[in-house]
């Protein structure tokens, strides 16, 4: 498996917490501030969904100020127009996860180039970075704002890889969004998932969005990014280590590379023979798998002696008796 040369991190819920304005909001509004954040950020998304499927654009400045104005009146507290603009300034001031800091050191060790790719504007982006103290590890800022057009249409991430200089499959989006991470693999790109949320993966979604199929492997980072060197920051003598081994027991157990190929992860979606919990069938004598007909081998089984089942088999007077 070769390894992504570049490396591409959304910002809002990837690298920075956007629901960390919430201790600002308890200044103003009390109990009602986790409702208000929760609901900002997800109407925030949600905004940019309508305008991109309707065709039309508005900057993410505007987006936030909008969706906060939404939150804040279903949740009937309004706010003074300078109490506003502050909530806005929160919002270049956002806290970064505790393993954001130490990820990124560890992955610039490694030598790839990361750069940042958001639906923020490069000024809120700029600003975000200065103040978080990041830029020192991602020095090149991408914004969808350069397209006009917002996660995850295939343009934008098409816009990463040629401002990168790197053919898509040299690109690898790191992202804690889900369909963040779908729309990468569905234009080309690599991706890895960083499950902040404790989420579940929408892999139905995945198996059957066309390219995105295709994707090998898309790694999660569950603990992290202070972790993402160890699932995915490996240097390439690594993983070709990797290979060797699984070569090896591949062809211990008689197993043909194509098959051993397959069974690098769960997330190939390609029929492969299961190393362990399978069986056969003891009538048609197939071999199939305990953990489910997704993961069971369509190749045809070796020849196996026919035994007859349990149920057909006739039952002899010395039986009865």
């Amino acid at each position: 498996m070769t390894t992504a040369k570049a490396l591409a991190f959304d910002v809002y819920g990837t690298l920075v917490d956007p629901i960390s304005v919430r201790r600002r909001l308890e200044e103003l509004l009390g109990e009602a501030a986790a409702g208000v954040a929760e609901l900002w950020r997800v109407r925030q998304l949600e905004f940019t969904w309508r305008l991109t499927a309707m065709g039309r654009y508005l900057d993410f400045a505007e987006v936030t100020a909008r969706s906060l104005d939404y939150a804040l009146a279903v949740a009937g507290r309004p706010v003074s127009d300078a109490e506003r603009a502050q909530l806005l300034a929160e919002y270049q001031r956002l806290a970064p996860y505790p393993d954001t800091v130490p990820g990124l050191r560890r992955l610039a060790a490694v030598g790839y180039r990361m750069a940042v790719f958001s639906n923020g504007t490069p000024r809120m982006l700029d600003t975000l970075l200065a103040t978080t103290g990041l830029r020192e590890f991602l020095p090149e800022v991408v914004s969808v704002d350069e397209v006009r057009v917002y996660k995850p249409a295939p343009e934008v991430y098409r816009h990463l890889a040629d401002r990168l200089g790197r053919p898509p499959a040299e690109v690898r989006l790191v992202s804690a969004n889900a369909f963040d991470v779908l729309g990468a693999t569905n234009a080309g790109l690599r991706a890895a998932w960083c499950n902040r949320t404790r989420d579940v993966f929408d892999r139905e979604a995945l198996h059957r969005s066309g390219r995105a199929c295709q994707r090998r492997w898309i790694p999660t980072v569950g603990g992290g990014l202070g972790n993402s060197a160890d699932v995915w920051g490996r240097a390439p003598r690594t993983w070709a280590r990797r290979r060797q081994r699984r070569r090896r027991r591949a062809a211990q157990a008689g197993w043909s590379a194509t098959a051993s190929r397959s069974l690098r992860a769960s997330t190939t979606w390609q029929p492969y023979r299961p190393a362990i919990r399978s069986t056969r069938s003891p009538t048609s004598g197939a071999r199939y798998s305990a953990t489910g007909l997704a993961n069971c081998a369509r190749q045809p089984c070796p020849p196996r002696k026919a035994r007859p089942h349990p149920a057909t088999t006739p039952i002899t007077a010395s039986a009865r008796s």
